[in-house]
């Protein structure tokens, strides 16, 4: 796939393969040598992901449940559980949603700003639409 950003995680959140517009676009998370490059590792302990993530709440409720559903699947994964704990001991945002029950997803909604050709509207128009995912 070279048409878009594309890149393959696993439960942990480690980025496994990624293609070119997926390094550019997740550039950020590769500035950290460590490797694998570890998703929420960069969500809750680097300070440039609240302005990386447009809806940086949203995307840390994801990861979340993302790690809770791999540590239900596979729960004396030591590698998932050494990351929780780190996760933990450096990050209350990260700790306060572990320990927090699990809340119902937020349909994923994508959403485009374009300027409006119409009087009638103003300078934009918001579009909103439900985003399909993969998982």
């Amino acid at each position: 796939m070279t048409g878009a950003a594309a890149f393959v995680r696993d439960g942990r959140m480690d980025i496994l393969a990624i293609n070119s517009l997926g390094r550019a676009l997740y550039s950020p998370m590769y500035d950290d040598p460590g490797r694998p490059v570890n998703i929420a590792r960069f969500h809750f302990l680097d300070p440039r992901a609240r302005d990386f993530f447009p809806n940086w709440e949203q995307a840390a409720d994801t990861t979340v449940a993302i790690m809770r559903t791999e540590a239900g699947h596979d729960p004396h994964n030591r590698e998932l559980a050494d990351l929780v704990g780190e996760l933990a001991m450096c990050s209350d945002e990260f700790r306060t949603r572990w320990v927090a029950p699990p809340r119902p997803p937020e349909p994923p909604v994508t959403r485009a700003t374009l300027p409006a050709k119409s009087g009638y509207v103003g300078s934009e128009l918001l579009l909103e639409r439900p985003a399909i995912g993969v998982i």
